[in-house]
């Protein structure tokens, strides 16, 4: 989930996702998750179930966020990544929180470090992993600017797959920011359960960064702040939060993590 750029200490970095890239991540989107086998688009015909159609909006979403981290990457630091839009069998293959893989000269090269690439929402705050997912070395947090109400109403696509989708590279954390893993099991700084809500964090950009691993400082700052509730309530049974306004936007360092150069 994204937090708007007035929270961030620099500019966000902006990417747009062209029409054809939008298709093509349409496409995986539908096939994956409605097991529907068919070429090209039927905007005729999109009486998916509900439950259906927000797990195609969501991984839309998602390989729209991959999709403008590839454009980054190349801009940025020309290197060249590969998108995977292959199809696995087997309804819970995924590719473990693996979501950048290098491409040198035509051959598929993994990276340094695990990244899992979030797609986030204008608005948002919190980036979060759900616990069973906790799997890469590096999360990055992609806003990706889509209809809010993208995942109950299917009418929107056909006019965002002729435009470009703005996107903005918000930043990233390494695993130690987000849990202590110093016991058999991690132990997340901000966990939140099933049927919790998230709560308003902007406050949290006033904690040092000495602190922002310190569970009984950060619980203190909750306590004297008392932060409003907002979003829906959570469905994972428990998920791994971190502030947006905590992200590093090291590019460099993030470019290391992919390369271990």
């Amino acid at each position: 989930m994204a937090s708007d750029s007035s929270s961030t200490k620099t500019p966000l970095t902006p990417v747009n996702v062209e029409p054809e890239d939008l298709k093509h991540a349409f496409n995986f989107a539908r096939t994956i998750c409605a097991e529907d086998n068919q070429s090209g688009i039927d905007f005729g015909n999109l009486s998916f179930p509900r439950k259906m159609w927000d797990r195609i909006a969501d991984c839309f979403e998602g390989k729209v966020a991959e999709l403008a981290f590839q454009q980054f990457a190349k801009r940025t630091w020309g290197l060249d990544l590969y998108v995977d839009f292959e199809i696995y069998e087997g309804q819970h293959s995924h590719d473990f929180g693996d979501d950048v893989v290098l491409l040198r000269q035509n051959k598929r090269i993994k990276t340094a470090s695990k990244v899992d690439i979030k797609a986030t929402r204008p608005g948002s705050q919190w980036l979060l992993v759900e616990a069973h997912k906790f799997w890469s070395h590096v999360y990055l947090a992609v806003r990706v600017k889509l209809p809010t109400d993208i995942e109950t109403n299917p009418k929107h696509m056909q006019a965002l797959l002729e435009k470009p989708v703005a996107c903005d590279l918000i930043g990233f954390a390494e695993r130690a920011a987000i849990a202590d893993e110093s016991g058999a099991t991690p132990v997340p700084f901000f966990p939140f359960r099933a049927g919790e809500r998230l709560f308003a964090n902007r406050f949290l950009d006033r904690v040092r960064n000495e602190h922002r691993s310190n569970r009984r400082y950060i619980n203190a700052c909750l306590r004297n702040e008392g932060p409003r509730r907002i979003g829906p309530q959570l469905r994972a049974q428990l998920n791994y939060g971190l502030p947006l306004i905590w992200l590093s936007q090291d590019w460099d360092r993030l470019k290391r993590e992919i390369t271990g150069e």
